[in-house]
């Protein structure tokens, strides 16, 4: 992997699973001072209105400028499964594109909300080491929730509208990981630095 960029999977299908665009501007904005970011993602997908619709994050992505890649929308899976198995890095959800990683041997830092990381990738310790999850942030995870909120346990009850647990997730937590895969492909000299 000479090619030393970031691929970031923000969307999800799900509520549960998803975190806010906001979050997500504010970690690519970060991730691109250090290489170059390509966004991906499909937005005709059943994508859930987080603190903007997914066209609006789409746009804001675009506008970034300095290195970002809005590929939301112009990548086929054969096109996505490239540049995620020649990428240094992929950060998204518990979805489809972490999986890509996996098969092809990617790191991929994960961030995880509802369910526990361990019952998706925990047969993988590299995979788990990348794994970001804020249990701290709420006394109820895992929830592991399917189709909606638990309202009797979420903070905010019938109001809430992103997990507490991802809601709780920094910039700094995701260059943590990212500074524990630069160790890792320093070490082995895969990556230039």
């Amino acid at each position: 992997r000479p090619i030393g960029y970031f691929v970031v999977a923000p969307f999800a299908n799900a509520t549960l699973r998803c975190m806010k665009y906001g979050q997500w501007l504010d970690i690519i904005k970060a991730l691109s001072v250090r290489r170059p970011v390509v966004v991906v993602g499909n937005s005709s997908l059943r994508l859930p209105d987080m603190d903007m619709s997914a066209g609006e994050f789409s746009q804001a992505v675009a506008q970034i400028g300095g290195g970002v890649f809005n590929a939301v929308d112009s990548t086929t899976i054969r096109v996505l499964m490239a540049l995620i198995s020649r990428s240094f890095c992929l950060v998204g959800l518990d979805s489809a594109p972490l999986y890509m990683a996996q098969a092809v041997g990617t790191p991929a830092i994960s961030i995880w909300g509802t369910h526990a990381p361990a019952a998706r990738i925990g047969y993988d310790k590299n995979y788990m080491d990348l794994a970001i999850w804020r249990t701290d942030s709420c006394q109820f995870s895992p929830c592991f929730a399917y189709g909606k909120f638990p309202e009797s346990k979420c903070p905010n009850g019938i109001r809430q509208t992103c997990c507490e647990v991802l809601g709780s997730v920094t910039v700094d937590d995701v260059l943590k990981k990212v500074d524990m895969v630069e160790t890792a492909n320093a070490q082995l000299g895969k990556f230039e630095a």
